[in-house]
């Protein structure tokens, strides 16, 4: 009686185990499993892409640059610096400075002007290579002063001209020698000016 009641158990088991084979190879539970390999395949190649698509961002390491420019926005030359908040938005800002000074028949005259640069500018291209609209200020700080003998005077003054822009800025992802070609148009109430500039510095 016991031995019958295993032999049975053993049948039922090997039923069960039939039925379960057969299942798992039908063509149904062949079309679940490609459907669950390709969902996994997919996900692989999404998590890839990310992962590419983060290291391309990871790989932008040059955020600021120091330069000197020719012409300009300094007018004659600046010194420039610029940072990259991210890989398009940079924020640019210069110094310069005139100073003259003469003398003549006992009466002395000098002046000195500051101009400061501040634009912004939207990077559109490449890892590399950039075309770059710009726009922003240009303030200028102006003072004077005349003397003759136990009389002197002087004055100064502030403002600011708006400026637009178009140009090429080379600005290597990993720093290193770094370039830009620019042309300026300053806006006063006589008119709109247009003024090359050239820049050449350094990108760490």
């Amino acid at each position: 009686m016991k031995e019958n009641r295993i032999t049975s158990a053993m049948k039922l088991f090997v039923i069960v185990g039939l039925v379960f084979g057969v299942a798992l190879n039908s063509p149904d539970a062949e079309a679940r499993k490609r459907k669950i390999k390709k969902s996994e395949s997919n996900t692989e190649e999404v998590m890839y892409d990310d992962d590419a698509s983060s290291d391309r961002s990871d790989s932008l390491s040059s955020y600021d640059t120091f330069s000197l420019e020719l012409l300009g926005a300094g007018i004659l030359y600046s010194i420039d610096y610029s940072h990259r908040f991210n890989k398009n938005m940079v924020l640019n800002l210069g110094f310069s400075y005139y100073g003259a000074s003469s003398s003549s028949g006992g009466v002395s005259a000098s002046t000195s002007v500051f101009l400061l640069p501040v634009y912004f500018s939207y990077l559109l291209g490449g890892d590399n290579h950039f075309f770059e609209p710009l726009a922003g200020i240009d303030v200028a700080i102006a003072s004077g002063s005349v003397s003759s003998g136990a009389i002197s005077g002087t004055s100064s003054g502030f403002g600011a001209i708006p400026m637009l822009g178009i140009g090429y800025r080379y600005w290597p992802m990993d720093g290193g020698f770094y370039f830009r070609a620019s042309l300026y148009a300053f806006i006063a109430s006589g008119g709109v000016g247009i003024w090359p500039g050239f820049t050449f510095g350094y990108a760490f």
